[in-house]
C-alpha cells in the first residue's frame, strides 16, 4: 500500500513538473528530486487527500526557494573574489546575502502556514525537518559513493 502511495505521488509530482513546462537538461537532478518527494511523503506519512494539496503549495514553496539559491549562488560567486572587491562592493554584496537570509526565513515562516493549514501544524512543521533529513541522507550517500553518483531510493 505504501508504495502504491509512494508511485501515486511520484507520479503526480512528474505531472506537475510537465504542467510547469519544466524541462531538466540534468536527468540526476530529476531522479534526486523524485527520491526526495518519496522521501518526504514517506516522512510525513502523507494521505491521499494531503497529498494531492501538500505537492501542489510545497512545489510553489520550491520554485521560490529556488529562485533565492541562484540569487545566493550569484553572489557567493562574486565573494570569490573578495580580496579584489572594493571596500563598496564587499560591503554590499554582505549586505545582498543578509537580506536573502532574511527572505528565505521569512518564506519558510509563510509555508510554514501554508503547509501547516493543509497537514495541521506538527505535520506541517515536520516538512522543513524532513528536507533537511533528505539533504542529511543525500549528502552522506553522495560522499559515500566517492560523490559520483546518486544514491538509489532508500539505500
Amino acid at each position: 500500500m505504501k508504495n502504491t502511495i509512494l508511485l501515486l505521488l511520484s507520479l503526480l509530482f512528474v505531472q506537475t513538473m510537465f504542467a510547469q513546462g519544466k524541462k531538466s537538461n540534468h536527468p540526476k537532478k530529476e531522479e534526486i528530486k523524485a527520491q526526495k518527494v518519496a522521501f518526504i511523503s514517506t516522512e510525513l506519512n502523507l494521505t491521499k487527500d494531503e497529498a494531492e494539496k501538500f505537492w501542489t503549495v510545497y512545489n510553489a514553496y520550491e520554485d521560490k526557494m529556488q529562485n533565492l539559491h541562484k540569487e545566493h549562488r550569484v553572489l557567493v560567486k562574486k565573494m570569490k573574489n573578495f580580496d579584489e572587491l572594493s571596500e563598496e562592493e564587499a560591503y554590499t554584496t554582505t549586505e545582498k546575502l543578509i537580506k536573502l537570509d532574511a527572505k528565505k526565513s521569512k518564506l519558510r515562516k509563510e509555508y510554514l502556514v501554508k503547509f501547516s493549514e493543509i497537514l495541521g501544524k506538527k505535520k506541517g512543521a515536520k516538512v522543513f525537518y524532513a528536507e533537511e533529513k533528505f539533504k542529511r541522507e543525500l549528502l552522506r550517500k553522495i560522499k559515500k559513493n566517492g560523490g559520483h553518483k546518486p544514491p538509489a531510493n532508500g539505500k
